[in-house]
């Protein structure tokens, strides 16, 4: 019945899919009436359990669990904070040692992607399971082994089932399946608090609800998945110091602790100060702040999605930024009553449907190279879990009993962490369209090209190289004849969506390195200077004595595939999972 309502829902959404298939299909023609809707739910379906178990466990009902474990001194210990924090420590480490492994190991041995999120899905759903009971029984060995596990599954089903999304949908369209994915976690949750509330049973109801859920999904997914194929990484490897010291992953990193920082905090703070009454029933305090932030979801889920799509990625995580800043003015400077907190729960829930389609996932796959998915992937897993736990944990340790006297202060807090996050996005480009580039080019002094490469990203050259080369050069003479600018460097070319960087090295031998692109990115023209200070290094011998032979300059290729091979990302036409 549960995958019957769930088909009906995306049929019934046809009006959301535009001529573009939103995912990738094994016909040549994009058939979608024979290959469509099998992908759309393994893409969808993990997720959403993700979502679905994670929110439930780790913010709807952490304040039940953490009271239930202090109310009946379930553990030995007299200090019943401490008992808290080691329940949250137990199930934070594994699930963030789930998320880092599960990423380093999808990159080296990506045939095993099926089995690892198979493997997540049920481990996952049946150590939920057991932890209900340890609950149940009050039995604290048993509590920590089960909430222990259970965060090893879910650290490998959040990278597993991202990077599955990843390989199965087209570039231009993951911001409206994503949105799909988290309307139906948005209604899944909707419904279950208000069934876990009223009937009382809270997490003892909803964790083995979920639990029967991953099961079900598990076995729904498990023919399909054990006969896909996927991958095989490109012969240059992408290394994790490649990794981080892009500025793009730092900016993003920076951004997406501090956007969860600022959710933690907001929603410690009101999810505690909130109000027991929605629509005449009675219920926990933060469950109503739950029920209208998922409200505030489903009702801008599909229009974000939809959004991420057309303005791109980085608008939409400002606009998060805002939203979140938003709601904590209105709490700080407003009087807090039913309708102030109600609005300001609205906008953390369209500030969670903006964040959903972007910063939790598309930008991510937007900036990976085929044989780094998991571990970008990752990276957007840990920095989402370090700010929500951050201030969580803050909201709930330390302002629990002082939270009505500082909501005023902490607005002014919110406001130099919206400052923090939003200053290096400025400076960074968007994911969207996802960077590419097809073809680089090493020019003499001459105008003559001495070596050039085309990279994962195949175009049809419509001119030969020699008349590029030439009329670069004569673009740069020009410029020095017009300008007078002897010093000067021509750095950038551009013609309507495609750009062509340069650099010049001007040493014993003028060289000059172009590559052709789809955007002015700061962090390829960097790489393009790296490039041509090693080409210059490495052949100054034959640049000067050079009188012709091109074979001097072959190897070369060698240092392009190792320097550019970091930011070759998802080919737009590349199928990645194939027997589907």
């Amino acid at each position: 019945m549960i995958f019957f309502l769930c088909f009906r829902l995306i049929k019934e959404l046809k009006f959301f899919i535009v001529k573009r298939p939103l995912i990738k299909t094994m016909s040549k023609e994009n058939d979608l009436s024979k290959s469509y809707w099998k992908p759309l739910l393994i893409a969808i379906l993990p997720s959403s359990y993700f979502w679905i178990l994670a929110t439930f466990f780790f913010l709807i009902y952490s304040f039940d669990m953490l009271w239930y474990v202090k109310e009946f001194q379930i553990f030995s210990s007299d200090n019943s904070i401490l008992s808290e924090l080691i329940v949250l420590s137990v199930v934070a480490v594994p699930t963030a040692l789930g998320i880092g492994l599960t990423g380093n190991y999808i990159d080296r041995r990506p045939e095993n992607l099926g089995k690892l999120i198979l493997s997540g899905l049920l481990g996952s759903s049946i150590m939920l399971l057991a932890d209900t009971v340890s609950m149940g029984i009050k039995n604290g060995i048993l509590i920590l082994f089960a909430v222990g596990s259970m965060g090893l599954f879910l650290g490998i089903e959040i990278t597993s089932a991202f990077v599955l999304f990843s390989v199965l949908t087209q570039w231009n369209c993951r911001g409206r399946v994503y949105a799909l994915s988290n309307l139906l976690f948005a209604i899944f949750t909707f419904l279950l608090i208000f069934v876990s509330e009223i009937t009382e049973l809270r997490f003892f109801l909803a964790f083995p609800i979920i639990s029967i859920f991953g099961i079900l999904i598990s076995l729904f997914l498990f023919f399909p998945i054990t006969r896909m194929k996927f991958w095989q990484n490109d012969k240059w490897p992408t290394k994790d110091i490649q990794i981080f010291k892009r500025y793009s992953v730092q900016a993003y990193s920076l951004a997406h602790i501090s956007i969860y920082l600022m959710l933690g905090l907001t929603i410690g703070s009101l999810a505690q100060a909130g109000f027991t009454i929605f629509m005449d029933i009675t219920m926990e305090s933060h469950a109503t702040f739950w029920i209208i932030v998922i409200l505030g979801t489903i009702i801008s889920i599909l229009p974000a999605g939809a959004l991420a799509d057309r303005w791109g990625r980085k608008t939409l995580t400002i606009l998060a930024v805002y939203g979140i800043l938003g709601a904590s003015l209105l709490v700080g400077f407003i009087e807090l009553n039913f309708t102030t907190f109600t609005l300001a729960s609205l906008l953390i829930g369209i500030a969670f449907a903006f964040l959903h389609p972007t910063l939790d996932s598309s930008l991510w796959i937007d900036l990976a190279s085929k044989d780094s998915i998991g571990r970008y992937l990752g990276i957007n897993g840990l920095t989402l879990g370090a700010g929500l736990a951050a201030g969580f944990l803050i909201s709930y340790f330390l302002f629990l009993d002082i939270i009505s006297s500082i909501l005023n202060y902490m607005v002014f807090f919110y406001i130099g962490l919206a400052v923090l996050t939003l200053f290096p996005l400025f400076w960074t480009s968007d994911s969207y369209p996802p960077l590419e580039f097809f073809l680089l080019l090493v020019i003499n002094e001459a105008g003559v090209p001495i070596f050039h490469y085309q990279f994962g990203h195949k175009k049809e050259l419509r001119v030969d190289l020699p008349l590029i080369s030439g009329a670069l050069s004569a673009v740069g003479t020009f410029m020095v004849e017009a300008t007078g600018e002897e010093e000067g460097r021509l750095n950038l070319v551009n013609h309507g969506s495609h750009f062509i960087l340069t650099d010049e090295s001007k040493r014993k031998t003028n060289i000059t390195a172009a590559i052709f692109s789809n955007k002015n990115d700061h962090e390829l023209q960097v790489l393009l200077r790296k490039f041509l200070l090693k080409f210059h290094e490495k052949y100054e011998t034959e640049l000067i004595e050079w009188k012709g032979n091109l074979d001097a300059f072959k190897d070369a290729y060698v240092e392009a595939e190792q320097i550019f091979g970091p930011l070759i990302t998802l080919s737009r036409d590349e199928q990645l999972v194939t027997n589907i």
